[in-house]
Parts: C-alpha cells; sequence; structure tokens
C-alpha cells in the first residue's frame, strides 16, 4: 500500500505543481532563520532561549506552510482552482493560531528530547512510544488548523478524536511512506559517497536531487493528510483515494 499511497499522492502533486512549492519555500525559511540563529551565536555566544525562538520560528514556517499546501490541496479535491497566493492567504488568515500551535509543538518536542538524554534504555523506549503517539495524534492538525479555525489545544483534540476513525490508515502511511521515503533519499547518498572522493559534482548533485525528493515527500505527506481530513469530514475520499485504501465505504467522522 506504501506505494500506492506515494504514487496517488504523485499524481496529485504532478497536476498542481505549485504544491511543491511549499515545502520548498518552509525549507528555506527554516534555513534563513537557521543562519540568523548561527549568527547570534557567533557574536552572543551559545544562547538557549534563542535556539528555542529559532526552532519555534522553524516549526512555524514548516506549518504555516503545509497549512498553504493543505489549503490549496483541499481546493484541488473540490475542483476549485487555487493560485499559490490562496493558499498562503488562508494559512496568513490562520497565522495566530498556527503560531501557537508551533509553540505548543515546539515545547513537546524539546522536553521529548530533553527527557530522553536522562533516561535509561526503558526510559528511551518509553519515550520513544510518547513520541510515535504525539505524531498520531497530531497527524490532521494541519488540515484543522487552516479549515476550523481552531485554537491549537481544540485542533490536538479534534485531531486525536479523529484519529479513532483512521488510525490504521495513518499508521500503515506513515510507515511506509517513511520506508519509501529512504528509498527514494538512496541515491542521494550514494552521491554524497561519490562526492566524498574529491568530486564536488556528485555532491551539487545530491544536495539537488535530496532536496527534490524532501519536497516531493513533504508535498505527498500534506496532501494524504488534506485527503483524509476531507474523507473524515465530509465522508467524500478523494478520486482514486479509496481504492488505494481498500474502502468500500469511506469512515466519516462526525464528532466535533
Amino acid at each position: 500500500m506504501g506505494w500506492d499511497i506515494l504514487s496517488w499522492s504523485y499524481s496529485v502533486v504532478r497536476k498542481d505543481l505549485k504544491l511543491l512549492l511549499f515545502p520548498v519555500m518552509s525549507v528555506g525559511g527554516a534555513g534563513l532563520a537557521a543562519l540568523l540563529f548561527l549568527q547570534f551565536r557567533l557574536f552572543y555566544g551559545l544562547n538557549y532561549a534563542a535556539l528555542f525562538l529559532w526552532y519555534v520560528a522553524a516549526t512555524f514556517l514548516m506549518v504555516f506552510f503545509n497549512c498553504a499546501l493543505a489549503a490549496c490541496a483541499l481546493a484541488h479535491f473540490a475542483g476549485r482552482p487555487a493560485s499559490l497566493g490562496y493558499g498562503l492567504g488562508q494559512a496568513a488568515a490562520r497565522v495566530s493560531n498556527i503560531f501557537l500551535w508551533a509553540l505548543l509543538s515546539s515545547t513537546v518536542g524539546i522536553l521529548i528530547r530533553m527527557i530522553d538524554r536522562r533516561l535509561s534504555l526503558a526510559g528511551k523506549i518509553a519515550v520513544w512510544l510518547f513520541g510515535a503517539a504525539w505524531g498520531m495524534a497530531t497527524f490532521l492538525v494541519v488540515p484543522i488548523l487552516v479549515v476550523e479555525d481552531m485554537g491549537p489545544v481544540e485542533a490536538l483534540k479534534r485531531s486525536a478524536e479523529m484519529l479513532r476513525k483512521s488510525w490504521g490508515d495513518q499508521l500503515t502511511a506513515r510507515i511506509r511512506l517513511g520506508w519509501f521515503g529512504l528509498l527514494l533519499f538512496a541515491p542521494a547518498l550514494l552521491l554524497g559517497i561519490a562526492g566524498a572522493f574529491r568530486a564536488p559534482l556528485f555532491w551539487a548533485a545530491a544536495i539537488v536531487y535530496g532536496g527534490l525528493v524532501a519536497a516531493f515527500i513533504t508535498a505527498s505527506q500534506g496532501v494524504f493528510q488534506a485527503a483524509m481530513y476531507r474523507q473524515l469530514t465530509t465522508g467524500q475520499a478523494p478520486a482514486g483515494l479509496a481504492d488505494v485504501l481498500g474502502y468500500r465505504t469511506a469512515p466519516r467522522f462526525d464528532g466535533r
């Protein structure tokens, strides 16, 4: 099913190539934030408050552009044309909730890492399981933020509630997309190894190829998240998705 999901998502991205631009803008924004942080560190030394602010800024940019991608994908599924500006506008209209979610998500992520560093192997496994559960519970937060105008806590609760109807599909999709993502990254690794033998062109090729694969995987996951959200809220799976997931009747989540 993993390749089918990737293939289906690719067919959506191929019809709407601007979806690839959102992950590129996300990485570019996070990279700029990283440069600003490194410059601050160069002049003022290591500052954990500044590190946390950078983490929040990077998370905010990622979530912001993912919300823009989700808005365009949902419009695509509804048969409505959606420009790049439309997606950015929809995300901008939710900027306060997106920032609050980035703050919450960053705090949880940093706490998980801090706790993990201080635990034994058994504790690390427990933390890993919590992190996996957190990832599942937050899987649909992005489309919820952009569509339903909820605060971060409410969006988290609604995403977790939706998990009851879609946990199997979410888990399978995350595992399979992760494995196929690693498979697609393999050529970049090989090019990087070749570049280690004083062949800078291979390094450049590895960076370009790896960037394109990252953008494609991120866009594909965003498309799948938007598709699952549409299916659960309307009972209408986007064209082709029901066949990929093996549904006769798409499950629907009616709770609020």
